[in-house]
């Protein structure tokens, strides 16, 4: 039987690609098959911390006492909290087998089940053959395991395996046409990072009042029972994060964001090591850079598809607005990234349908995107930090940029599609 050409390239990508995760050392996904807890738990160890002493009419205030007293890295809004007060009298060896090694497993999991859902629906067509079929699954199934990003968050033990999962669920509601259940599953995510509360200009400018609707119920809700359970100051406090946060960021390599770059660039704090009680200084140069380019990135996906554009309110649409909001936050770590994957299923779906040359173009442009998000090159990290080409290790953020290119162009390229699956 003769595979589609399609069906060929993607398996020789898959395999070109995990060839080069195993010469670089970078499958993480082992971690999560061999059911190894993480390794290092610092994300949750701050959450728990905050949890501890998180109460109403407290002095001082949470975040004065835990983020700028203590100097420990809680950097979640007190809704974030809601889901672990139940457990906060646990003893942190229960809490943390609990939320690692289970809770985050079952997101993971779901996670996985929804991808497969959407390659189903997006990549996998009625035309191909059975046999070509299960090709193409084998394909997505390499291409997932050896996606760095979708399981960094989990070999960390942080609650981001949650805000991928939701980001992931809310392009397949939004495809079946569930627009009000994406929009209370990006409710959810803004509880845990408010920066997913920018998704709600983005459906009022289309008109997506079910969608936005539900969003602001979710968020709203959970802040007022966040106000009730933990105090209005603790709630009204995380606003001083934002803005320290924001003025200041991350130079860590793993931070793949403007601010990342530019503090690196600069040699503005530190590079090679995670500093747990510490940021880098305030620098103008950083802060005007970083707030023009997340002005940028914003402004770009807000008015992506002009207002009597088919593709406005699309989920190509919905995943430019999803990814801009990550890139332009201040710190965007490298498993922040994890849901892109389900973003590279949305463009192919769309590029599939186009006709060549710009087939060709953007699934090339696409494949080389795909490659520098998902593996971690630490020579790049090491070789290059103490050296003005320490751009380099901003490789992960240049990946993502250029997926963000693919689906501006794909969304002007073509109306929406009629079939839920291209020919292929």
């Amino acid at each position: 039987m003769r595979l589609a050409p399609f069906t060929r390239a993607l398996l020789v990508f898959a395999g070109l690609n995990l060839a080069l995760s195993l010469a670089l050392g970078d499958l993480h996904s082992l971690r999560f098959l061999g059911f190894t807890r993480s390794y290092i738990g610092n994300d949750l160890a701050s959450l728990y911390d905050a949890l501890r002493v998180a109460e109403p009419f407290h002095a001082p205030p949470l975040y004065e006492r835990v983020f700028f007293g203590e100097r420990i890295k809680f950097q979640y809004p007190s809704t974030s909290l809601l889901f672990f007060a139940p457990f906060r009298d646990l003893p942190w060896r229960w809490f943390r087998l609990l939320f690692e090694s289970i809770v985050n497993r079952i997101w993971l999991l779901l996670s996985i089940g929804v991808l497969f859902a959407l390659f189903e629906r997006l990549v996998v067509s009625a035309d191909h053959p059975p046999r070509e079929r299960w090709l193409l699954r084998i394909a997505f199934l390499v291409l997932l395991f050896s996606f760095y990003p979708f399981f960094k968050a989990f070999t960390l033990g942080q609650v981001q395996v949650w805000i991928n999962c939701l980001l992931i669920l809310s392009i397949g509601a939004w495809l079946r046409g569930s627009e009000r259940f994406a929009g209370a599953l990006l409710g959810v995510a803004t509880l845990i990072k408010p920066n997913y509360g920018l998704l709600l200009a983005w459906g009022l400018l289309r008109r997506r009042l079910g969608f936005v609707a539900a969003l602001a119920i979710v968020a709203a809700a959970g802040m007022l029972a966040a106000a009730a359970v933990f105090g209005v100051d603790n709630l009204l406090g995380y606003r001083e994060v934002i803005a320290f946060m924001s003025r200041h960021g991350e130079g860590y390599y793993p931070n793949q964001s403007v601010n990342g770059l530019m503090n690196r660039l600069l040699v503005n704090g530190n590079n090679l090591d995670w500093v747990d009680h510490g940021f880098p200084p305030f620098n103008g140069l950083v802060y005007g850079v970083t707030v023009a380019g997340g002005l940028l990135l914003l402004g770009t996906a807000l008015f992506a598809a002009g207002r009597r554009s088919p593709a406005r309110g699309t989920v190509e649409d919905l995943s430019i607005m999803l990814l801009s909001v990550t890139l332009a936050s201040p710190i965007a770590w490298e498993h922040h990234y994890g849901f892109v994957i389900a973003l590279y299923l949305v463009a192919t779906h769309r590029i599939l349908g186009l006709a060549d040359p710009w087939r060709t173009r953007l699934l090339a442009l696409t494949a080389a995107s795909f490659l520098l998000t998902a593996h971690f090159v630490h020579a790049v990290d090491v070789w290059f930090a103490p050296t003005r080409l320490n751009v380099l290790q901003s490789y992960l953020f240049a990946g993502a940029l250029a997926l963000l290119l693919v689906l501006h162009v794909a969304l002007r390229r073509l109306p929406p599609p009629a079939a839920a699956a291209p020919a292929g």
